[in-house]
């Protein structure tokens, strides 16, 4: 399939959690060591898994296409996306939502926190950016 004929099926805004993209945390790749630490500080454990997209939920509650389909141009399908300890996604929601599409697993690292503490620590993370649609 090319690029350019993918259908791109998005959340019903009701299977989300409504978090507006600009309010959405996000983490630098780069910045992963020192966030991990960060999150260590405060007793989360970390597991490496890949799972199903379905199987993850989102929290973000508007997503891009161009976000999507950048993330399988670029190749950054098997970075790993943050979720937390209940399934919901933390950072990473467009390279899930182009996994979907594309029907393949995901890498993810879960940390041991239930998101209401993992997504307040990660808005209170030093190093987090924000940015709109």
């Amino acid at each position: 399939m090319r690029i350019d004929e993918l259908r791109i099926v998005k959340p019903k805004p009701e299977d989300t959690l409504g978090i507006a993209r600009i309010k959405m945390p996000q983490v630098a790749e780069k910045d992963y060591p020192e966030f991990f630490e960060y999150l260590k500080s405060f007793g989360a454990t970390f597991k490496k898994e890949t799972v199903i997209p379905k199987s993850l939920k989102p929290i973000q509650g508007e997503f891009s296409d161009y976000g999507m389909v950048k993330a399988i141009e670029k190749n950054k399908l098997d970075k790993p996306i943050i979720a937390s300890s209940d399934d919901y996604i933390i950072d990473g929601h467009h390279r899930w939502l182009a996994a979907a599409n594309t029907r393949r697993d995901v890498n993810i690292i879960r940390v041991s926190l239930p998101m209401k503490q993992l997504l307040k620590l990660t808005n209170e993370f030093p190093l987090t950016t924000y940015k709109s649609v």
